[in-house]
């Protein structure tokens, strides 16, 4: 009641739409859902709206449509991290936790800010970074090893070098 509230007082604000989406999804009042989706179209093109149209799919039961939804939206905003986030939340959800797993490498590597802080020779941020992404793994997968845990630690290992490297030649 409070987001719709919300949105009568604030009929543009993208975000008071999203909340109201998640509510009436968890709730399972997918027709609202619905509308809401369609009128959220309206005052956003970013991946977004497929993401949570898909939710919708996915939660009356129509699966093949939520996927085929997601896929499109992978399409259309390949190139936003964003969308392989929502993605990789959508198949934890459906517990097809090696695709999640797939999909969030895939959105940090669109938002590499490992990779931004090498290159700005901030070596210690980039390690942090890579921190973060552990602590990713283990809390919200309980993976603590495996290839994408090694991955992260030879990213780490690697960095630590060139750190010592150039220090050494400061």
């Amino acid at each position: 009641a409070y987001y719709q509230q919300f949105i009568q007082k604030n009929p543009s604000s993208r975000v008071g739409y999203l909340w109201l989406l998640e509510e009436l999804i968890a709730d399972h009042r997918l027709e609202e859902a619905q509308k809401a989706c369609d009128t959220l179209r309206q005052l956003d093109n970013s991946c977004r709206v497929p993401y949570y149209q898909g939710k919708i799919f996915w939660e009356s039961g129509r699966h093949q449509e939520a996927e085929t939804v997601w896929l499109q939206m992978l399409e259309q905003h390949n190139d936003d991290w964003l969308a392989f986030a929502n993605m990789a939340d959508a198949m934890a959800y459906a517990c097809r936790y090696d695709e999640a797993i797939r999909y969030y490498q895939k959105a940090q590597e669109l938002q590499p800010a490992a990779h931004i802080y090498e290159i700005q020779g901030k070596y210690d941020k980039a390690i942090d970074s890579l921190k973060e992404q552990l602590e990713i793994l283990k809390k919200e997968w309980n993976i603590t090893e495996g290839s994408q845990v090694e991955h992260i630690y030879s990213e780490m290992e690697r960095l630590r070098r060139i750190a010592l490297t150039e220090t050494a030649h400061s």
